[in-house]
């Protein structure tokens, strides 16, 4: 008895799934900027922005 094939859709999802897995810590290096403004209006004052740059392991590094 044969064994029926796979649709082509489902063998590219499957291939697709298997794709995505990600085997690392999960941590990526990233630079973050506080306060985050998606608008002023005239007369706002905003004060000092901060960077903080995160490293592959997520230690909090000096920017530079």
């Amino acid at each position: 008895m044969t064994r029926p094939a796979l649709a082509p859709g489902v063998l590219v999802a499957l291939i697709v799934l298997a794709a995505c897995g990600d085997n690392g810590n999960g941590l990526r290096p990233r630079v973050v900027v506080a306060p985050v403004l998606d608008s002023l209006f005239v007369g706002d004052t905003v004060g000092p922005f901060t960077v903080t740059y995160f490293d592959a392991t997520g230690v909090a590094q000096p920017p530079g």
